[in-house]
């Protein structure tokens, strides 16, 4: 029987997929959505809210947060509406789940990959046919 929470709400999307108790169905969704040579097989769900350096610096929370045993930052965003700076914010928000990676002396080679993922309940790219788009910069 239904219970009538549409999971495209904020406070329910994070209970679903940013709740440390639910973390298997966050491997079970990062795995359906990533379809990485090797599964996922644990994540552990870290604190969304990235902290400022500085006063004058935005503060972020994202919806989810996790990272894996390869050191693998993902942050999951749903968008139930396109703000028109969609993917500058996504953009920004892996950039600072990339630079937080490091600490004062460690080597640059200690960087894993920042992955996001949104889910949008609106159409991003008409043009597209695919259901499920990826795009990556590598470095």
């Amino acid at each position: 029987m239904p219970l009538g929470i549409d999971p495209k709400v904020d406070f329910a999307f994070k209970l679903v997929f940013g709740s440390p108790g639910h973390s298997r169905i966050t491997i079970h969704f990062l795995n359906a959505v990533l379809n990485l040579p090797q599964p996922i097989t644990w994540v552990e769900i870290l604190n969304p809210i990235q902290g400022k350096d500085r006063s004058e610096d935005k503060l972020v929370v994202l919806d989810v947060l996790a990272a894996d045993t390869e050191g693998r930052r993902f942050n999951i965003e749903m968008q139930p509406t396109l703000p028109t700076d969609l993917a500058k914010r996504l953009t920004y928000y892996n950039c600072l789940n990339y630079i937080r990676q490091l600490s004062e002396g460690d080597p640059y080679y200690g960087l894993r990959p920042a992955i996001s993922i949104c889910v949008l309940d609106r159409v991003l790219f008409a043009e597209a046919s695919d259901f499920h788009l990826s795009s990556s910069q590598r470095v």
